[in-house]
């Protein structure tokens, strides 16, 4: 594994040594150029900083940063023909107290520019694991791969894992394999990463056209699912769920070419899997007999609909659905997540007298599309959706800017929690959901 390695320089941090691709070394990053860990929006022609992950432990968030291409001049003409952008991965502990820099570097633009995203934080809270992901030209639906590496939170180091394999991959629950559609043509694979052996797995062919992705290991590790979508890209397209047994290797098709599209949620049982269809329901696929069920909607009178939620310390409250949880990812900030915690609708709070910075979402790939306006706490406030490839991405309440209520300012965003970008697709009734909730807010009394 090829390993790199971070300094610290004050609060930040300059990758040393070999750079992560071959690209043109950049200047040295200052604190004035480098990102906080509380990014401002920012629209660049689609492209810009992208959503803020924060770690399970809510102690560290990741910031990837993609600007503008711009032309090559000079001698780097013939290295960046269609010019150059330059990308950033920079990794913050939540109070601000230590800053990883895990990639800096410009790179040649085209059709098929790679962006890195992050793929998951390790069991143990130590590994940040991040990924090259390609943004190709023509039809790919599953995209959330390319190759793999990880940055060490304790020491900065940033090892190469697996080089680039192919655009659809998932990291085991132990973290020591990686199932991959692998690239030029060998198929569907498993890859050891102590070893890099890899063993290829023969797959049912569904159809003459077909891709494959969504990939999801068991949380034992003892099986894997994938979608095969078949007619990809098309008014006819389908999908198939395959699951693949650990123990022979083998592969068997659970749910056939199907017109409703489903796409893998969190697995959470080992024997069953939550699936969305295309019209945004929710569904449960037994993985051993292939047995199907919608979820149940619970009719309850209208007082059990609707739970409220207060917040003592800031002096607010709003009413939520059943199928939305909240929870307090933040000191400043109060989530409420929905579908299996893959899509939160996300409230930043602070006193106008607080100096303290909110988590923002900043702006990816896509074309923000105006929405009703929502009232909120007495006023309207202006609503848009991210849109791309015809998909709604994420919601931002008055343009993600703050917003002065009393003695409060608010920043409020609907976003998916998915790592893979071209998969996020909000329904609309989710969204209409969102809507109802940002409107249910009230000030109410403090502790404070």
């Amino acid at each position: 594994m090829k390993e790199l390695q971070a300094r610290v320089i004050g609060r930040w941090e300059q990758v040393l040594g070999e750079t992560l691709m071959t690209v043109t070394p950049i200047p040295d990053i200052t604190s004035e150029s480098t990102a906080t860990s509380s990014p401002a929006p920012t629209t660049r022609n689609g492209t810009g900083i992208l959503f803020p992950v924060t770690s399970p432990d809510g102690q560290w968030q990741v910031v990837t940063r993609v600007s503008d291409p711009v032309p090559a001049e000079g001698d780097e003409a013939e290295q960046f023909p269609n010019g150059k952008y330059r990308v950033e991965v920079i990794v913050e502990r939540v109070d601000g107290s230590h800053t990883w820099t895990a990639v800096d570097e410009w790179r040649g633009f085209g059709l098929g520019w790679t962006s890195p995203q992050p793929v998951r934080w390790s069991a143990d809270g130590r590994f940040l694991y991040f990924a090259n992901v390609p943004v190709p030209d023509g039809c790919s639906v599953f995209v959330n791969g390319g190759d793999l590496w990880r940055l060490d939170l304790n020491s900065g180091a940033v090892t190469e894992v697996a080089p680039y394999i192919g655009l659809a991959m998932a990291l085991s629950p132990d973290e020591t394999q990686l199932a991959v559609n692998a690239s030029y043509g060998r198929g569907f694979l498993i890859r050891d990463l102590a070893t890099g052996a890899e063993q290829p797995i023969p797959l049912p062919q569904p159809d003459s056209s077909w891709q494959i992705g969504g990939l999801q290991w068991s949380p034992n590790g003892q099986h894997l699912l994938l979608t095969q979508t078949v007619n990809p890209c098309s008014p006819e397209m389908k999908t198939a769920v395959v699951r693949i047994d650990l123990d022979d290797l083998s592969a068997t098709t659970i749910l056939e070419p199907d017109e409703r599209n489903f796409t893998l949620l969190e697995w959470v049982r080992d024997d069953e899997v939550p699936l969305q269809d295309r019209d945004g329901r929710t569904w449960y696929l037994e993985i051993f007999s292939g047995e199907l069920a919608e979820e149940e909607t619970v009719v309850s009178p209208a007082s059990e609909q609707r739970q409220t939620f207060t917040s003592q310390e800031y002096g607010f409250s709003l009413q939520y659905p059943l199928g939305w949880t909240p929870v307090a990812t933040l000191s400043n900030q109060v989530s409420l997540v929905h579908a299996g915690d893959s899509i939160a609708l996300r409230f930043g709070v602070r006193r106008v007298t607080e100096d303290v910075n909110l988590v923002r979402s900043g702006v990816s790939a896509g074309s923000f599309i105006p929405r009703e306006p929502v009232n909120f706490i007495g006023q309207p406030i202006s609503s848009e959706v991210l849109v791309y490839q015809g998909k709604d991405k994420a919601v931002f309440y008055a343009g993600a800017d703050e917003i002065a209520r009393g003695d409060l300012v608010f920043v409020i965003t609907l976003e998916s929690n998915q790592f893979n970008y071209e998969a996020i697709d909000i329904p609309p009734e989710i969204q209409a959901e969102a809507d109802a909730i940002v409107a249910s807010v009230e000030l109410v009394a403090s502790d404070n």
